[in-house]
């Protein structure tokens, strides 16, 4: 593979969709989180078409730390399958990531994961290319998870700082046109833990707006979020993705949207910078009523 490297969302101010702190063991403070680690996921929007016999190869950088994790290509096969599909998908651990295998070589296979299912250190991991999806009249069409058209989860493995993370990439294949989509990555901070892919059923979406000249350190972010009354919220920044500075705490009253204006220092020196927003996982005013902890997203203007 040659892939042209790229990070996953490109941009003065990177947009997280950041869950709840979850438990990574422990019991919960009154008014703390569970842990201070949390699943971290970004949204893309990245679809690979090869053209005629020319292959497409492509690097993610999924912690958006500059160092690639995953190289993904998408190619064709010299034989059209029974269906008149001849694409194939391969995906493999880079710079000293790796990918989690299903079947062993020359045919490795790199497993498919779905909601509910858990990457960690109990699966097989390599640094080698395996194949997500093959259509072909050969002897080895037909194999991987992803052929005949599919969507699941890559688990990958990678280190930041000398710690091992888990995280995931969602991979669509649509053999009729023979095209591989890409719409989120996800990974968890702390290390170590084991991550379930998959959309939170409780996810606290962060809109980022960019104020031009606001002040003399040039553009202020605008931040806004939805809150659920008595629910603590932690507004976080970051310019590399691993060391995080808590810029707003709030525990509202009322159910409703929250925002805040935040001027980056060096921001005119071009960031990036990173926001994230952490939810506690139990709301303190349903506590002080007697009532069990309530966890559902509450819409706009709910």
């Amino acid at each position: 593979m040659n892939p042209t490297p790229r990070t996953p969302s490109e941009g003065l101010a990177r947009r997280l969709l950041a869950y709840p702190a979850w438990a990574a063991g422990g019991a919960m403070g009154l008014a703390g989180f569970e842990a201070e680690g949390a699943m971290v996921c970004m949204d893309l929007d990245l679809a690979l078409t090869p053209g005629f016999r020319e292959p497409v190869f492509f690097q993610l950088d999924i912690n958006g730390d500059g160092q690639n994790e995953v190289g993904l290509g998408v190619g064709t096969a010299s034989n059209p399958d029974m269906f008149g599909n001849n694409g194939m998908v391969q995906a493999g651990g880079i710079f000293g990531a790796q990918v989690a295998f299903t079947e062993p070589f020359p045919l490795g296979v790199p497993g498919a994961y779905y909601g509910g299912d858990a990457i960690g250190s109990g699966l097989g991991f390599s640094s080698a290319i395996g194949t997500l999806a093959l259509s072909s009249a050969g002897p080895a069409g037909g194999i991987g998870a992803w052929w005949g058209g599919n969507d699941a989860y890559i688990g990958v493995m990678f280190d930041i700082g000398g710690a091992t993370h888990y995280g995931w990439v969602h991979a669509v294949w649509d053999p009729s046109v023979n095209t591989l989509s890409i719409d989120r990555v996800g990974y968890e901070n702390t290390g170590a833990a084991a991550v379930v892919p998959g959309p939170d059923p409780y996810p606290i979406d962060l809109d980022i707006t960019v104020v031009p000249n606001a002040g003399p350190e040039g553009a202020a972010m605008d931040l806004r979020w939805q809150v659920e009354a008595g629910f603590t919220y932690e507004l976080e920044r970051s310019d590399d993705m691993n060391t995080w500075t808590t810029i707003r705490t709030v525990t509202p009253g009322l159910c409703g949207e929250e925002s805040f204006v935040d001027t980056p220092p060096g921001e005119s020196t071009g960031g990036p910078y990173y926001y994230r927003v952490k939810r506690s996982s139990t709301s303190l005013l349903w506590l002080a009523l007697g009532l069990p902890g309530r966890r559902r997203r509450t819409q706009a203007g709910g």
